[in-house]
């Protein structure tokens, strides 16, 4: 995992790739990106929010926190599971897809 924030080909590779993909299986926004180039940086950023080439970040709670009910004393790992971004999840535990607007 180090290596994929190190190693900035690697990473910027698979996110490249990532957004090729969904453009690929998205034939309105692939015409719309090809049709105005200025697009496609914005495309790039949405590419990698919906299939980010990261897979988890690990931070550390600077302080005490509470999140949902839950309390996070200071010093805790904290990993944020970016393939999972998509998922809401309550502090019990119960899982709710997270509705996209397309707006």
């Amino acid at each position: 995992m180090a290596a994929n924030f190190f190693d900035g080909f690697h990473t910027v590779g698979v996110a490249i790739v990532n957004v090729v993909y969904r453009l690929l299986i998205d034939e309105a926004a692939h015409a719309q990106v090809r049709a105005d180039q200025s697009l496609v940086t914005n495309a790039f950023f949405e590419g990698t929010r919906l299939e980010s080439p990261l897979m988890f970040s690990q931070r550390l709670a600077l302080q005490d926190v509470e999140h949902q009910g839950v309390f996070i004393p200071a010093g805790t790992p904290v990993v944020m599971v970016w393939a999972a971004a998509k998922w809401l999840r309550t502090a019990t535990g119960q899982a709710f897809l997270r509705q996209h607007s397309s707006t």
